[in-house]
């Protein structure tokens, strides 16, 4: 995880001495939309940093440099700019403690922090910043306070080996090790520390506050990427941080596990089914009599789909006679099925550039790489109207069962049967031929060339029972 290490500064810059003093981001004029098109310099002017704090209490961090009297036509960055930024960050407001409203510096509420801010045309406050730094602690803390109140990244303090002020192991003890070329009061000081999840993490004991205006003080929040100056590989160590993030919530292995279980086939998973898979994923590995699989690490899907298909509520038959058990089987899952099962055999002198599959949207309601938004054909806590919902079940697949894609699929497998995969009487397949011949392929894509089993018409049921309901389908519908 980037944010573990030097990436990770800070969303304000934090001051230096005059020395130190950064050099400020600048451009001429802003002629692309994309930053590596345009040209820019740096310059040693001052820089001058405000925050721009809308009514909704988003705020945009604003440069003001001292301009260059020797360059004609400069310009700030535009995402640091007053006049244009368009870059928006949310920062942790101090909270009402009764009404829970948050507190931040607005022109209606408290005339921009009474006067300590500047009151823009657009009704937007523009307030100044001030930025400290100091070390978090001056002893040795221990794990649990570093990992809750310690937020930046520090390198491996080996690699300063060689360096002028190499690092040293000052203090440490069973969980903490505290590396500093001095002592442990200072905001070098780095301290190693392995999290819940088992990384090895370096962290700074550095604290470091803003005050925006004079009655704001806050943690300055992490931040990856450098607005004056934006790069693409900042961009992606941001999204790396957020997955990682994302991996570690506490609520993520119970949330993946149970989407996990209802994929696989059971829609409304027991509570210790869904504790099993979770504890696999968890620990990243899940043994079954005697084989061990996954490596040990966090979210090991090889642990997670060994622990799914093999806990004993996914193989005890017992189950099968429980009405909620299973799930509803997604109607483009049925069509591939079939084909599959069937034997599905495709004309080798028929070559089409979209596909064999035409329309089946419109006919079934689902079709690969098609669905209607981000959130997939359907939503995973759909429950239909009835005793499932009267009971505080969920049927996700069943929200695509509508009259429309019933009839439609219906239709379709009809026309698989009699006229092999095209578009006679509402088929799967594309416009081939108006020839309508039950039992004449010729005019498809395709056929199913599957040949049934067995001497008599129940053995043949109970052949095609095996082969597309795993030897479930029950005595009423045969």
């Amino acid at each position: 995880m980037k944010s573990n290490v030097s990436q990770m500064e800070c969303l304000f810059a934090i001051p230096r001495n005059i020395a130190e003093k950064p050099l400020v981001m600048k451009k001429l004029p802003y002629n692309f939309v994309f930053p590596s098109r345009n040209t820019f310099f740096w310059t040693g002017a001052l820089c001058t940093q405000y925050v721009k704090i809308r009514n909704d209490g988003l705020v945009a961090i604003i440069n003001d440099p001292v301009k260059n009297t020797a360059v004609q036509n400069e310009n700030v960055v535009p995402f640091v700019s007053l006049d244009s930024s368009v870059t928006w960050n949310t920062l942790p407001w101090p909270q009402d403690m009764y009404t829970l409203d948050f507190l931040y510096p607005s022109k209606d509420d408290n005339s921009c922090d009474n006067g300590a801010c500047s009151t823009l045309d657009d009704g937007s406050c523009l307030c100044p910043v001030t930025v400290s730094e100091s070390a978090m602690y001056n002893s040795l803390p221990t794990r649990n306070e570093i990992l809750s109140n310690l937020h930046i990244g520090g390198f491996n303090p080996s690699i300063y080996s060689d360096s002028s002020a190499p690092y040293s192991l000052v203090e440490s003890n069973s969980e903490v090790d505290a590396f500093s070329p001095s002592v442990i009061g200072d905001a070098l000081t780095v301290f190693k520390v392995t999290d819940e999840f088992g990384k090895t993490l370096y962290l700074k004991n550095s604290l470091v506050n803003v005050t925006i205006g004079n009655s704001y003080t806050l943690r300055n929040p992490p931040a990856f990427i450098n607005l004056p100056k934006v790069d693409e590989l900042d961009a992606e160590y941001e999204i790396e941080a957020f997955l990682y993030f994302l991996m570690r919530h506490p609520n993520t292995p119970t949330f993946v596990s149970k989407k996990l279980i209802q994929y696989f086939g059971v829609s409304n998973p027991s509570p210790g089914y869904a504790f099993r898979v979770t504890q696999a994923f968890k620990q990243g590995v899940f043994s079954k009599r005697g084989v061990t699989f996954g490596d040990g690490t966090f979210g090991n899907l090889a642990a997670v789909a060994a622990a799914i298909t093999l806990d004993p509520e996914a193989l005890n038959v017992v189950i099968d006679d429980d009405p909620i058990s299973g799930n509803v089987r997604e109607p483009l899952l049925k069509v591939v099925q079939a084909l599959r099962s069937l034997s599905f055999t495709r004309r080798p002198e028929v070559k089409l550039a979209y596909g064999l599959l035409k329309d089946i949207p419109w006919k079934i309601g689902q079709m690969v790489f098609e669905p209607p938004d981000q959130f997939s054909f359907f939503s995973s806590d759909y429950s239909p109207p009835g005793i499932f919902s009267a009971l505080d079940m969920v049927s996700p697949e069943s929200q695509l069962l509508s009259m429309s894609s019933v009839v439609g699929i219906t239709n379709g497998f009809f026309s698989l049967f009699n006229f092999g995969l095209s578009n006679a009487d509402g088929g799967f397949g594309p416009f081939m031929s108006t020839k309508r011949d039950v039992g004449d392929y010729s005019s498809s894509v395709g056929h199913v060339t599957y040949q049934v089993n067995g001497t008599d018409i129940l053995n043949k049921i109970d052949d095609l029972d095996n082969i597309m309901t795993g030897g479930r389908l029950g005595a009423e519908n045969r």
